[in-house]
C-alpha cells in the first residue's frame, strides 16, 4: 500500500471514529445518571474514556501517514475505532433499554456489541507493547505469544458471542443471539477469565520492551 492510500484511509477512518464518538459521547452524556446494576458506577467512567481515546485514531493516522508498514500506527486506529464503537453502542443500548424504554429498536443488538468488542481491543493494546516501537517483533522467539494473543482473543470473544444468558455489565438484557448454553454464570465468567487472560500476556508483551 503507498503512502498516500494509506493516509486517506487512516484519516478517513480516524475521521469516522470522530463522528461515532460524537454521538456515542452524546448517548453517554443524555445517559449518564441512569442506573445500570452491573456498571458498578462506572457511566461516567465511559464518558471519559469516549474522550481520552479520541487522540489514539489521530495519533495511529498520523503515524501511518509517515510510515504506512509500522503497525503500531494501525493498532492505534483499531484500538480507537474499537472503543468509539464502544461508547456508542453502550449509550445506545441504555437509551434503548433504560433511558427511554421501547422508543428505539436494537437495544439488545447494541449491548451485544459493548459486551465483546472491548476484547480485541485489550489484545491489540497488549500487541502495541509487543511491537513497540518500530512496529516488529524483537526477535522471532516472541511470535508465539503473538499467537497465544490472537488465539486468546478468538477464542474469548466467540464465547461472549455466542454464549446464552444476561450479560454481565447490562443485567437487565439478554444475548439476543445467544446458541451455546454454558451455564446461568457463563457470560460473567467468561468476562473475567478473558480480563485475567490478558492481562497474564499483556505482562509478557510489556516484559518484551
Amino acid at each position: 500500500m503507498s503512502r498516500r492510500t494509506a493516509g486517506v484511509l487512516s484519516w478517513s477512518i480516524a475521521a469516522g471514529c470522530v463522528g461515532l464518538s460524537v454521538i456515542g459521547l452524546w448517548l453517554q452524556a443524555v445517559t449518564r445518571k441512569v442506573a445500570v446494576p452491573g456498571d458498578f458506577g462506572a457511566r461516567q467512567t465511559t464518558l471519559i474514556i469516549g474522550l481520552a481515546f479520541l487522540v489514539f485514531p489521530i495519533i495511529g493516522s498520523a503515524i501511518v501517514t509517515r510510515l504506512p508498514r509500522n503497525a503500531i500506527g494501525w493498532f492505534l486506529i483499531g484500538i480507537g475505532l474499537l472503543t468509539a464503537t464502544f461508547v456508542l453502542v453502550d449509550g445506545y443500548g441504555i437509551y434503548a433499554l433504560r433511558y427511554r424504554a421501547g422508543t428505539v429498536p436494537h437495544g439488545r443488538v447494541a449491548l451485544w456489541v459493548a459486551n465483546w468488542n472491548w476484547i480485541p481491543g485489550w489484545g491489540f493494546a497488549a500487541l502495541l507493547f509487543l511491537l513497540f516501537p518500530d512496529g516488529r517483533l524483537p526477535s522471532p522467539r516472541w511470535r508465539p505469544l503473538v499467537w497465544a494473543i490472537a488465539g486468546w482473543i478468538t477464542l474469548v470473544t466467540v464465547a461472549a458471542v455466542v454464549a446464552e444468558g444476561f450479560f454481565p455489565r447490562y443485567p437487565f438484557a439478554t444475548n439476543p443471539f445467544g446458541v451455546v448454553d454454558l451455564g446461568p454464570s457463563a457470560p460473567e465468567t467468561i468476562r473475567y477469565v478473558g480480563m485475567l487472560g490478558m492481562i497474564a500476556l499483556g505482562g509478557f508483551a510489556v516484559a518484551s520492551l
